[in-house]
Order: C-alpha cells, then structure tokens, then sequence
C-alpha cells in the first residue's frame, strides 16, 4: 500500500519534469525562420522583441536589446549550414556571438561579432555534425542592438543514408541502379 503512494513532492517533481519535456520540443531541418512575432516549434525566444522600424519596412526582424538575450533554436537532425541576415543599431563596443551545441548545455562560438553591419548583410556559416542546437546570442552589450532576419538551417543530406528494402526484405544501404532494376 505505500509503494502506491505518491507523496506530494514527487507528484510535483513529476509535473516540473513532464513541463520541461515539453517546453522543449525540436524542428526538423531544414528550418526558417522569417517572422519574429510568434515563437515557432523548435525555437526559444529569450528577451527579444520583433522590430517592424528598420529600414526596409517590409521586413520583419527579430530584435536583440540587451545583454543575454537570445533566439535559440533546436533541432533533431544531422545540420549542414546556417544562413541569416544581420545588422546592427547603433551597435558598436559590444559583442555578439553566433553559437553551436550538441546538448544545449556546453556552447562553443561559430563567429564572435564585436561589429556589425548597419544595413542587412548575409551570413553563412558551416555547423559541426554532432551540432543539435544553435544560438543568436547577445554576449556583452555597450551601445545598441541587434537585428536578425532570414534564418535557415540546412540538414546535411550526406550524414542521412536512407535504408531501402530489395530483395527477400533484408535492408540495403543505398543501392545501385543495377540491384534496383535486377530485382523483380
């Protein structure tokens, strides 16, 4: 009878830890990401802010004010690159880095900005293979903020075999057009 009991505590631990699964679901590459007024699946948005006032009106930026804010994104397949546009307001003294992690927990920088653009330029850059998670993280604020538009993250199609059944149902890696077309 007491081993059917659940104490309070543990009914507790249970809700934190069933929250924190799902506050975390991943995307699948390739992923976009062009608007920043909504947060899409996969993605954590971290005292940021959409900013409608640049100066192409018509796009939709995400904004990075202030030290510590950041867009984050996690995902569930082998990455190749990230592409994203970027610029600076008024931002000048502090840094900004462009982050990778296979845990989300140990990061390791891609490109550290300590300047940026004042109009839209586009960057790209190559992640590692093991890489899960990406991070658009304002490290050291002194003057200014950050704009980010345009993001994709590519799967790398050569780290992803795709298994074909031939024959008698065994599985084959990649078959030749020959063992297709000699089966029947």
């Amino acid at each position: 009878m007491i081993a059917n009991k659940m104490t309070l505590k543990n009914k507790c631990t249970l809700v934190i830890l069933f929250s924190v699964a799902i506050s975390y679901a991943q995307t699948n590459l390739p992923v976009e990401r062009t608007t920043w007024n909504t947060t899409p699946l996969g993605w954590t948005d971290w005292g940021t802010a959409a900013n409608t006032t640049n100066s192409d009106k018509s796009l939709n930026l995400g904004k990075l004010e202030n030290a510590g804010d950041y867009y984050e994104v996690v995902f569930n397949n082998v990455p190749n690159k990230v592409t994203f546009q970027i610029k600076g307001d008024s931002f000048n003294g502090g840094t900004f880095s462009l982050q990778e992690s296979k845990d989300g927990v140990y990061w390791s920088n891609v490109k550290v900005y300590k300047s940026l653009p004042v109009n839209e330029d586009t960057q790209k850059f190559s992640l590692k293979n093991n890489t899960r998670y990406v991070r658009f993280y304002y490290t050291n604020k002194e003057n200014g903020s950050i704009a980010i538009d345009n993001v994709e993250i590519t799967a790398d199609t050569q780290s992803n075999p795709h298994i074909n059944s031939i024959g008698n149902g065994r599985p084959k890696h990649n078959p030749s057009p020959s063992q297709i077309l000699s089966r029947s």
